[in-house]
């Protein structure tokens, strides 16, 4: 398992295929987490899946899964974001901020 820190917070822990986000750590991000966009507190490849569904048009976000799905805060949710995410679940990068 993989864990990345802010200072000596615990910004996420990568166990196999996902992402855990400790919410009890972060009590702001109860509205939303970033690239969580299917709302069950964890980063995956199926929020990635999703973002691409709707950036394709096949599908459409709630408000709060658009803001989830913005994570690079341009105002659109399109492939730089879910290539953000996708980054972020391979370790690639260790934050998923604008």
């Amino acid at each position: 398992m993989n864990t990345y820190n802010i200072g000596d917070k615990i910004l996420a822990s990568v166990y196999k295929d996902a992402v855990i986000l400790p919410l009890e750590v972060y009590p702001d991000m109860t509205e939303y987490i970033p690239g969580d966009v299917d709302g069950d507190n964890t980063i995956n490849i199926i929020d990635v899946v999703q973002m691409n569904r709707v950036t394709v048009g096949l599908d459409q976000f709630t408000p709060k899964q658009t803001k989830s799905a913005d994570v690079n805060q341009n105002g659109k949710v399109d492939l730089s974001d879910s290539m953000q995410v996708l980054r972020f679940i391979v370790g690639l990068v260790e934050t998923l901020e604008a």
